[in-house]
């Protein structure tokens, strides 16, 4: 069965999570927390995005990003 189709429009808020591989630390250490909110930042200016809220944790992240261009912006914050 496939996902329902995701609802897109300017300025609407999404929910974007990742976790490791077999939950393992995706992490390494506090320098790697600190790129990728660079990293973050940066795809946010580039696509001119914003962040409402986001939690690190070891294994995972969330994010809460208003949207402009979602699809554009979707890989960069899976991937980087």
């Amino acid at each position: 069965m496939t996902r329902p189709l995701r609802i897109e429009f300017s300025g609407a808020l999404y929910h974007v999570t990742s976790r490791g591989d077999g939950r393992e630390d995706i992490y390494l250490d506090e320098e790697d927390r600190e790129l990728y909110l660079t990293v973050l930042g940066e795809v946010c200016d580039l696509f001119n995005w914003s962040v409402h809220a986001w939690c690190q944790m070891t294994n995972h992240y969330h994010l809460n990003p208003a949207s402009h261009y979602f699809d554009a912006f979707l890989p960069y914050a899976l991937y980087g």
